[in-house]
């Protein structure tokens, strides 16, 4: 079992004896979410294109996922780059199935039009790339299924703990990335290896 799974386990179940599944009770086309899927959670987001969006809109595919803030003064730039490494390791098999997801969790000054604007900034592959803002429940929900923790601080400015999350097509965490690593061979070895098993059933 990776680290943090059975925290993950627990906050889920919580969350969903509290919150749920989709707000209209309607389930995806291709089938009813597993019950440790993160996609059962049924924040309200909005994208960097200002469109509003649950997490079951990336569902699909596998994702590559992390909690950060926009005007963080250094390590959450180091987050995106991490991801970044990640996503120019992947095998060429595997790059065009993957996506990755930044979800802010600054709700006051973190808007879509500068989740955009920090894309374009970043050199972020929109076609690849998700940007998402939301509410402090929102925010607070997927922190508590993705084990992420912050703290806001007097300056406006966050505590907040470092993990990127690797989610299957049905959103469920199958490897953490807690802390940065220099070396990214790891989480990318996890990805082939969910798209060696997604491949077999396809």
């Amino acid at each position: 079992m990776k680290p943090g799974r059975a925290v993950c386990g627990i906050a889920l179940s919580l969350l969903l004896s509290s919150s749920g599944v989709l707000a209209d009770g309607a389930q995806s086309a291709i089938g009813p979410l597993p019950g440790l899927s993160v996609y059962n959670v049924s924040s309200q987001w909005t994208t960097e294109d200002g469109k509003p969006a649950q997490l079951e809109s990336l569902r699909g595919r596998p994702v590559v996922a992390a909690m950060i803030y926009l005007s963080c003064p250094d390590v959450c730039p180091l987050i995106v780059e991490n991801m970044q490494q990640i996503e120019a390791h992947l095998p060429k098999s595997a790059s065009s199935n993957v996506r990755f997801a930044l979800f802010s969790f600054d709700t006051v000054r973190d808007s879509p039009e500068k989740l955009k604007d920090y894309a374009l900034a970043r050199g972020l592959n929109l076609s690849r790339w998700s940007l998402f803002a939301g509410d402090e429940k929102a925010a607070r929900e997927l922190g508590a299924v993705l084990d992420v923790t912050y703290r806001k601080k007097s300056d406006g400015n966050f505590d907040h703990s470092i993990v990127i999350s690797l989610l299957d097509s049905d959103g469920v965490v199958v490897h953490r990335q807690v802390g940065l690593q220099a070396d990214t061979s790891e989480f990318v070895a996890e990805i082939e290896e969910l798209d060696k098993r997604s491949g077999s059933r396809r």
